[in-house]
């Protein structure tokens, strides 16, 4: 079961949650991931499989912990920073919770791909919770956020240039060996800071993208490098990481949520 609060370090549920309604779907959503886990659990020791077993002890405890602490963090956060009504909390979590149900009717019948989503679901909770609070948020502090269909534009355009920066640039951006192509008596900057001065919107981008491929799953990353990397289409991508039907296309949603997220793509 999952630890209530003060135990295992987790924080107190935050100022704003004292409302039983929206505190007991709070941690029925926590007790949930936990159930799945431990389900995943004993699957991985029914199956005899070292890697799997080691795999699902490791997502046990990752759940107990760090994702239920980052998740009541940013609970708390949104909380402090917009005045969010209850019914509009309920909503919301019941909106992270959903994917899971789609996901045990899509494969009820292919149990290792059944597993696999739920892995996948499970691993990116916490950055969907963070990230639908903070829509929320805005559209209580009356902020506009942009439209999906030009967000996805927007973050697709800013991962091909990340991925070409990357074949223009595989290591340092630059170094003192440059010095030779910039007349010295020109300026006082060095080549380093020019070069950084003309590509500081890609460096943050860079930085922002790099940051989110590192909290992907191994599969997600897989499919951000194929697709925007290697230019892959989505019927390949389909392929070669085992989603069927629309699963794909549900995983690159997924996964172009958490950039929009993390790039708070608001309309001015």
């Amino acid at each position: 079961m999952l630890r209530g609060d003060g135990e295992r370090g987790f924080p107190r549920v935050p100022r704003g949650m004292e409302r039983s309604s929206v505190r007991k779907r709070f941690e029925a959503l926590l007790q949930r991931m936990v159930d799945e886990a431990e389900a995943y659990a004993a699957f991985a020791q029914a199956s005899g499989n070292e890697l799997l077993m080691f795999d699902a002890e490791g997502l046990l405890e990752w759940v107990n912990g760090q994702a239920a602490l980052s998740m009541r963090q940013s609970v708390q956060d949104a909380l402090e920073s917009a005045p969010f009504a209850e019914e509009a909390l309920l909503k919301l979590l019941r909106a992270v919770e959903s994917p899971l149900d789609r996901i045990k009717r899509r494969n009820a019948t292919d149990e290792a791909q059944r597993w696999s989503d739920l892995v996948d679901w499970l691993y990116q909770m916490p950055g969907s919770l963070r990230n639908l609070l903070e829509l929320e948020g805005l559209r209580c502090r009356g902020v506009r956020a942009m439209t999906y269909d030009k967000a996805v534009r927007v973050i697709e355009g800013k991962l091909y240039s990340y991925f070409l920066a990357r074949i223009e640039y595989p290591s340092a951006a630059i170094s003192g060996a440059y010095e030779s192509w910039t007349p010295p008596a020109r300026t006082h900057e060095s080549p380093q800071e020019r070069w950084v001065a003309k590509h500081s919107q890609m460096l943050t981008d860079a930085a922002i993208i790099g940051r989110v491929l590192r909290s992907l799953t191994p599969r997600d990353r897989e499919l951000v490098r194929l697709r925007y990397g290697e230019r892959w289409p989505w019927d390949a991508i389909g392929k070669r990481l085992g989603l069927r039907g629309s699963a794909v296309y549900q995983a690159r949603d997924r996964v172009l949520g958490i950039f929009y997220g993390a790039f708070r793509l608001w309309d001015d």
